[in-house]
């Protein structure tokens, strides 16, 4: 009974995730930018490569514009990896800006990081979904800035999606506080693997997404990835997936889902009424778990596909290129 009750949620998340994609030429999509723009914030000296993988699969899902905000040690590397991306320079680095003898000093990366806030802030308006964590690494100052744009972010009404080292900060930052992330007005998703989503319920409590007061969306990335929204019974995500586990694969879900809560977030803007330059319009919980199950289930789809192809040596470019066929086979079919 359990497995065709899951049967029977899946085939209605589909429809659901279907009726969220734009039609090329119509007009949900008839413009640059209309059928998505979505933000990512990651990035650091170390790790370039994590933003590029959720940023260009953003795109490859159907977003038409992907920015990157990144640190400034970053951002040349990652506009070498490809001239789709729109990559911003903004943010702080410690081992750089800050010397030795200046490294306690809060008053001073506090302003370094109201600086970096500031100028993503701009953009912020012009974003369907930010996606927050993919290579931020564990640098303070760092982990500070995207504190702080998370905040904006919420105060402005954008989707989020919180990966990787965006987690940590919800799980062990001392400043944070979630209470503003749970009302239903906003849009939130988490995608933490087994070990994020041990540090948060320490902090949060077990159920994640009910202990964060049911709004919050959690995908419980694994063998099988579970969606939960809630006090419901998850959403298992079975099909597909490959058993190779190459770096990269959980920056192709996130920015996955932030196309597909992008385009849930103008379908919500359309049925109110209300025009794209105005507040943003409420997305229901169960277009959120849509988005949700839609990029997990289209990573899962890219992997399997690019798993057959390449076996063992397959990496996560390979997936990222099989994101728009998988897209065609599950959502245009």
């Amino acid at each position: 009974g359990r497995d065709r009750q899951g049967g029977r949620m899946e085939k209605v998340l589909l429809r659901h995730a279907r009726a969220l994609v734009p039609p090329l030429g119509s007009a949900r999509a008839g413009y640059k930018g209309q059928a998505g723009k979505i933000g990512v914030l990651g990035g650091c000296a170390e790790y370039t490569g994590a933003p590029y993988f959720a940023a260009a699969s953003a795109l490859r899902a159907g977003a038409d514009l992907s920015h990157v905000f990144t640190t400034h040690q970053a951002a040349q590397v990652i506009k070498t990896y490809s001239p789709e991306l729109i990559v911003h320079p903004y943010l702080f680095e410690s081992a750089t800006v800050i010397d030795d003898n200046d490294r306690a000093s809060t008053s001073g990366r506090r302003e370094l990081a109201d600086r970096a806030v500031e100028r993503v802030s701009e953009w912020l308006p012009k974003l369907s979904c930010l996606v927050v964590g993919p290579g931020l690494g564990r640098d303070p100052l760092v982990l500070l800035q995207a504190e702080l744009v998370m905040a904006k972010a919420l105060e402005m009404r954008v989707p989020l999606v919180v990966d990787a080292d965006g987690l940590w900060i919800w799980s062990n930052s001392d400043t944070f506080d979630a209470e503003p992330f749970k009302p239903k007005s906003q849009a939130v998703v988490l995608t933490p693997n087994a070990v994020e989503l041990r540090r948060l319920e320490r902090r949060y409590g077990e159920n994640l997404s009910a202990s964060l007061g049911g709004e919050v969306v959690v995908v419980e990335k694994g063998a099988m990835d579970r969606v939960c929204a809630g006090d419901g019974p998850p959403v298992v995500v079975s099909e597909g997936g490959s058993p190779r586990r190459c770096g990269g694969q959980g920056d192709v879900l996130a920015g996955c889902i932030g196309t597909f809560l992008s385009w849930a977030a103008a379908g919500a803007a359309g049925s109110s009424g209300e025009g794209e330059d105005s507040e943003a319009a409420e997305i229901s919980r169960d277009a959120k778990v849509a988005s949700a199950f839609a990029g997990s289930l289209l990573t899962r789809e890219a992997s399997r596909a690019a798993f057959e192809e390449r076996g063992r040596s397959m990496v996560c470019g390979d997936v990222v290129e099989e994101v728009g066929p998988a897209f065609s086979r599950l959502f245009e079919a």
